[in-house]
């Protein structure tokens, strides 16, 4: 009688602590939850650096850092997610993943600083050129890739036309319009490419209207024609 009533009492004391243990949810932390791929932009550290991390579904990065002296540091790899899925580590660095942010943590696990995720799919992407007035792009084995980047910080947009590169400022208006700023180009001659170049610099004079559409940016006077289409390549 006694071995089983301590059976009894087992059994329940076994059954209790069963009904205690709190079920985990897979679907509650940052990874599974939050829609947390996309490009996000800030300033970090005292020296207040701008710098622009990239973050890819794939668990792929890019980062931009971009010192106040001497040219940006870009690095690209592979996230490392903590067990929670609530930060990852990036380089040397570890982010708490929020919505639409990114907190930098410091050695006491305090934010240090934040990364806020950009909503216009314009800027901080490298666009590839593809298409001028109709015609398809192509470039040639020692020719550069005819590109140009809208960036965040000072909104001056960079590129290169396939054989010089050139930079100016942008100003971003309602209803998708842009005004673009004379840029400044190097005056270098090549071999090839120059067409294209000369081309695109028309596109820059004369654009007042940008269309993202997935990965395509289309520039074009109060939107007819597309004078210019680029395709969005990442991980530059």
């Amino acid at each position: 009688m006694k071995a089983i009533v301590g059976i009894f009492f087992g059994t329940l004391l076994l059954s209790c602590s069963t009904q205690q243990q709190p079920q985990v949810s897979t679907g509650d932390n940052s990874r599974n939850a939050l829609d947390w791929a996309g490009i996000y932009a800030g300033v970090l550290g005292s020296d207040s650096i701008p710098t622009v991390i990239h973050l890819e579904e794939t668990d792929q990065y890019y980062s931009e850092y971009t010192p106040k002296e001497g040219k940006p540091a870009t690095a690209k790899g592979k996230l490392e997610w903590n067990e929670a899925g609530s930060a990852v580590k990036i380089g040397e660095r570890t982010f708490r993943v929020g919505e639409n942010r990114l907190d930098l943590m410091s050695e006491g696990k305090q934010p240090a600083g934040m990364l806020v995720k950009l909503d216009n799919p314009l800027q901080e992407k490298y666009w590839k050129l593809t298409e001028l007035f109709g015609n398809p792009v192509t470039t040639a084995a020692a020719q550069r890739e005819a590109h140009i980047i809208f960036k965040t910080f000072e909104t001056r947009f960079y590129g290169n036309g396939g054989c010089n590169a050139f930079s100016g400022g942008y100003e971003l208006l309602e209803h998708g319009r842009i005004r673009l700023l004379p840029a400044i180009a190097t005056q270098m001659a090549c071999s090839s490419g120059m067409d294209t170049e000369t081309r695109l610099h028309e596109v820059l004079q004369q654009a007042d209207t940008y269309i993202v559409s997935g990965d395509t940016l289309v520039l074009t006077k109060a939107r007819m024609a597309p004078m210019a289409r680029f395709e969005a390549v990442y991980l530059r």
